[in-house]
């Protein structure tokens, strides 16, 4: 389907145009220059099928460890919220004695 010269292999050129359609977010196309040019294995300028399979499985486990890891950042209303949640923790914890202290950091950290 993406082999447009029909020579049983796919040349960077032929990659980067079927990665348009692919749903991969987060790899883009400098990643898939960069695979292309460490799986091509032997050099010749295409990737051959067990090449480009290996360079697939290797791009899929990128981007869904980019899916996975991609950091919530808080708006600055929920970030306000958040600093007067610990600010209320903090003054409640001050009040409490030593042991009882400990005891309600531990339950804190476990949530």
């Amino acid at each position: 389907k993406f082999d447009d010269d029909n020579s049983g292999e796919l040349d960077l050129e032929e990659i980067i145009a079927a990665f348009a359609l692919l749903p991969l977010t987060e790899v883009n196309e400098d990643d898939v220059r960069a695979k292309f040019t460490r799986f091509d294995a032997d050099h010749s300028g295409a990737l051959d099928f067990e090449e480009f399979t290996e360079m697939m499985k290797e791009l899929r486990a990128q981007d869904a460890k980019a899916v996975s890891v991609k950091k919530v950042r808080l708006d600055a209303a929920e970030r306000r919220a958040v600093r007067n949640l610990v600010s209320m923790a903090e003054v409640k914890l001050c009040k409490l004695l030593p042991a009882e202290r400990e005891r309600a950091c531990a339950k804190i950290l476990a949530w």
